[in-house]
C-alpha cells in the first residue's frame, strides 16, 4: 500500500515537472517571437506574455535572470506600442 502511493505521489511529480517545463518553454518562445519581431506585438499578448513569464520564475528557486532580461525586453516593446501611433 505504501509502495502504491509513493509510486502515485512520483508519477504526479514527474507529471507536473512535464507540464511546467512545457509550459515555461512555450512562454520563453512566445517572448522570443516577440522580441526578435516574428510576432506583431499585440499590447494584450505583451501583457500575458510578461505576466507569464513571471509567474513561471516565482514557482523557480533560482529566479532566472535570462527571464528577467526578456521581461525587461517585452516591458519596453509594450511601451513603443503604447507611445506609437496605430
Amino acid at each position: 500500500m505504501l509502495l502504491a502511493a509513493a509510486l502515485i505521489l512520483l508519477t504526479a511529480l514527474l507529471v507536473y515537472m512535464v507540464i511546467y517545463h512545457s509550459e515555461r518553454q512555450d512562454v520563453r518562445v512566445a517572448a522570443d517571437e516577440f522580441i526578435i519581431g516574428i510576432r506583431e506585438p499585440a499590447r494584450r499578448e505583451i501583457d500575458k506574455c510578461i505576466r507569464r513569464l513571471q509567474i513561471t520564475n516565482k514557482r523557480l528557486l533560482s529566479r532566472g535572470e535570462v527571464d528577467r532580461g526578456r521581461i525587461q525586453r517585452l516591458r519596453s516593446l509594450l511601451d513603443d506600442t503604447v507611445t506609437s501611433p496605430p
